[in-house]
């Protein structure tokens, strides 16, 4: 999987540890939807790492959930401003079936 981030997405992670793990987010008490998926990003490394896909972008370390996918060219950009900035991800979805 290739992960697109410019340089400002690149500093941003780094400053929180250099590491972001994507979930998906299951809004209705976990029951799994076939359209498209929600992620939750955090800044840390998984507990269980056999759930997830690692990629390394200019040094930094992704990991992806199993249940998700491309869709398309896979994103990460910061969104907001100053004190209100947060990571964002794009292109994935669920895996099918």
């Amino acid at each position: 999987m290739k992960i697109n981030m410019n340089a400002k997405t690149r500093a941003w992670i780094m400053k929180r540890g250099g590491a972001v793990t994507i979930d998906p987010f299951h809004p209705l008490h976990g029951v799994v939807q076939s359209k498209s998926v929600d992620t939750i990003l955090s800044h840390e490394t998984p507990e269980e790492e056999s759930f997830y896909n690692k990629v390394v972008v200019n040094d930094v370390l992704v990991y992806v959930h199993k249940g998700l996918e491309e869709k398309k060219d896979v994103k990460m950009h910061i969104t907001g401003y100053g004190p209100f900035e947060h990571l964002h991800v794009s292109g994935l979805r669920r895996k099918k079936k």
